[in-house]
């Protein structure tokens, strides 16, 4: 307000009204240039918001396929959502040269379901990711680039580890590997 002089010029403003982010980490506080209006103003927040806003006319479905799938796939844009970004999270991928066979999502959605229940310190996230087109993850998780899938088990925490799947995608090979 216009009456609080000392935080105004703390943070240099002049004029009012005026809308000032201040964000925890950031160093200077973020400026709202556009003209006061819903939406300017929600666009300009989204962009700060911890949780992703779809625009008035967009469905997070539309934007964000990846939400609403059983075992979704692993790519740049849904790295953080399905995997990377998430606590205690151990990250279960199924490296394939393309899609899945019906089977083993199946198998990967009984697993899923299965671990689901059990809570444990951490919980598993189930994706798949398509090896011919990700070179840098077959390298990072030592995945031989054949046409034969294989699955990694990823602790994305700051220390990435991750163990390897023995043998075929069997559920007593997988169970094997969750006891690793």
């Amino acid at each position: 307000r216009s009456d609080q002089k000392e935080l105004a010029s703390t943070y240099n403003v002049k004029k009012f009204p005026r809308l000032v982010l201040i964000k925890p980490g950031h160093k200077k506080p973020h400026y709202f240039e556009k003209e006061f209006n819903y939406a300017n103003i929600r666009e300009f927040l989204n962009i700060f918001s911890e949780q992703f806003v779809p625009k008035n006319n967009e469905k997070i479905s539309d934007t964000k396929p990846w939400l609403f799938e059983a075992i979704p796939e692993l790519t740049s844009a849904s790295a953080k959502d399905v995997c990377v970004g998430q606590d205690k999270t151990l990250c279960v991928i199924l490296f394939n040269d393309a899609q899945p066979s019906q089977d083993t999502i199946e198998l990967m959605k009984d697993l899923k379901s299965t671990y689901d229940s059990n809570k444990n310190a951490f919980a598993l996230k189930f994706s798949w990711i398509d090896a011919s087109k990700h070179s840098e993850w077959n390298d990072k998780l030592e995945v031989a680039s054949s046409s034969t899938p294989t699955v990694r088990i990823l602790n994305p925490g700051r220390r990435k580890r991750f163990v390897k799947l023995d043998g075929d995608i069997t559920k007593k090979n997988m169970e094997a590997l969750f006891e690793k």
